[in-house]
């Protein structure tokens, strides 16, 4: 694999994650569980895009470097730019749920 699948395999892998730990009803359950045992700063980095697409980008460099699939250079640079990808998709979704009124 070269290093743009890299980028974007693990862009994806981390905007989904993001998206079904941070934003989905699915996980809406363990998210007030962790409210309720006021685990304040771990329920801020799984609602906060930029950084679950950090450490879910970590995630799946260690997993690509671990297999030989990705060099270390490549599975160094992916969390930052997993990191990025995801606030900017984000942002984007957020900008598209505005625009059709499904915005609360």
């Amino acid at each position: 694999m070269t290093a743009l699948d890299h980028v974007v395999l693990g862009s994806l892998f981390a905007f989904g994650s993001y998206q079904i730990s941070g934003r989905s009803q699915i996980a809406a359950p363990f998210r007030a569980a962790l409210e309720a045992l006021r685990l304040h700063r771990l329920t801020y980095l799984i609602n906060c895009a930029q950084c679950s697409g950090f450490w879910y980008g970590t995630t799946y460099a260690v997993g690509a470097w671990w297999i030989g699939s990705a060099s270390w250079f490549v599975a160094s640079c992916l969390p930052f730019v997993t990191s990025g990808a995801c606030l900017f998709l984000s942002s984007l979704l957020d900008l598209v749920e505005k625009s059709d009124g499904k915005e609360g």
